[in-house]
């Protein structure tokens, strides 16, 4: 008999924390996204007023953000200063691609960050600064659906998770 309630026990506890894993991954979005915006707006800032050198700028970005968006950058920063001949939009996909398993990112939101490659260090700091905010811009949109999709999502999965533990344990107890 306590085994058959430890094991219910057991049951509704793993319900209920695979459904706060699933809820995670929407706060983690949300974070995320934050953080990207955070880190454009450093890496704009190394390319405006302190001219940075890019591999450096990108570098520097990384040191400053969180593991998981840091990564990005730090990858792209790393492959750029090898000289291995990597051209920035190669370099700049290689760190997404990297990086992407740790990501909580939607399809939407990577697209984006593929867009900047294609133009990140390939012209003058002003043209640099105006992608770098479309790009801001954009990941804010994302965010905001993000942030609207956690509200949702966040307590319904609490929830689901919670009540797929109870169905199992009424389903074979």
């Amino acid at each position: 008999m306590y085994i058959k309630i430890i094991g219910a026990f057991l049951v509704l506890g793993s319900g209920f924390a695979l459904g706060r894993l699933i809820a995670e991954t929407y706060k983690d979005r949300t974070r995320q996204l934050e953080e990207l915006q955070h880190a454009l707006q450093l890496l704009q800032t190394e390319i405006t007023c302190r001219q940075t050198a890019l591999p450096a700028a990108l570098s520097s970005v990384a040191d400053r953000i969180g593991q998981e968006v840091g990564g990005i950058f730090r990858t792209t920063a790393k492959l750029l200063s090898q000289g291995s001949g990597l051209t920035v939009d190669a370099a700049w996909q290689e760190g997404i691609t990297t990086s992407l398993p740790e990501l909580c990112l939607a399809e939407a939101d990577v697209a984006v960050l593929q867009r900047l490659g294609k133009v990140l260090g390939g012209s003058n700091s002003t043209d640099q600064v105006k992608h770098l905010k479309m790009v801001q811009d954009q990941l804010a949109v994302n965010g905001q659906d993000a942030k609207e999709e956690q509200e949702k999502n966040v307590r319904l999965w609490n929830f689901l998770g919670a009540g797929i533990g109870l169905m199992l344990i009424i389903m074979f107890f």
